[in-house]
């Protein structure tokens, strides 16, 4: 018995998204994880023998949880409405959009989806000004 080990979680709170086999010590997810919310993990894990007396050993495990393109670009406003006086020129701009992802490095591009009978319209795809 001295030989077998136990292995467990220190320093963790309910609900939290990791857990350990007790006898193999593999650490696997037990929860969905999602970085937006928490980016950063840091617990113990200890083994025990089970000699008498028993003894132990902690160590300390740290996890990064990196991300993935798992958020929708939502638009900062809802709508957007404009009043434009028809001699305006040709280039002018009307409107510029604006979006936001919350994915690390994300990168925004827009178009034009519908209603741009006779490509009267353009927008910058990369500002979204237009």
């Amino acid at each position: 018995d001295n030989a077998r080990l136990e292995y467990r979680l220190l320093d963790v709170s309910p609900g939290f998204p990791f857990a350990i086999n007790n006898s193999t010590g593999w650490i696997v997810v037990a929860a969905e994880l999602d970085r937006e919310t928490v980016d950063f993990y840091s617990f113990g894990v200890e083994a025990r023998d089970q000699g008498s007396p028993a003894m132990s050993s902690s160590a300390s495990v740290s996890m990064t949880i990196l991300d993935v393109n798992d958020n929708n670009p939502e638009f900062t406003q809802k709508s957007y409405s404009v009043r434009l006086n028809e001699d305006a020129a040709v280039g002018s701009s009307v409107v510029t959009v604006s979006a936001v992802d919350r994915d690390v490095n994300s990168v925004v591009t827009y178009q034009i989806a519908s209603g741009n009978t006779r490509n009267r319209f353009s927008i910058t795809s990369q500002s979204g000004g237009g």
